[in-house]
């Protein structure tokens, strides 16, 4: 799969896309901006964007956001039947 975007697109833009892909299930559902996606979108910003970490949960935590640091993607979790 290749996606094409304009040089101008800040990346935490692409990270937070991303972020509500892995925070989705097979069929679309999510938790949309809530604690999982915050928390793998917090993850790809440290990780890719080198975000200092104590930084940016210190400055969630101040605005009052649930975080989920442990956060996975969710098409790692085991099959629910």
């Amino acid at each position: 799969m290749r996606m094409r975007l304009p040089e101008s697109v800040p990346d935490w833009v692409l990270l937070h896309e991303l972020a509500h892909a892995l925070s989705a299930t097979h069929d679309g559902q999510s938790d949309g901006h809530g604690a999982r996606f915050l928390g793998l979108y917090a993850q790809l910003l440290i990780r890719y964007l080198r975000i200092p970490e104590e930084a940016l949960f210190s400055s969630m935590a101040e605005a009052g956001l649930r975080v989920d640091r442990a956060a996975r993607p969710l098409f790692l979790d085991p099959v629910r039947a």
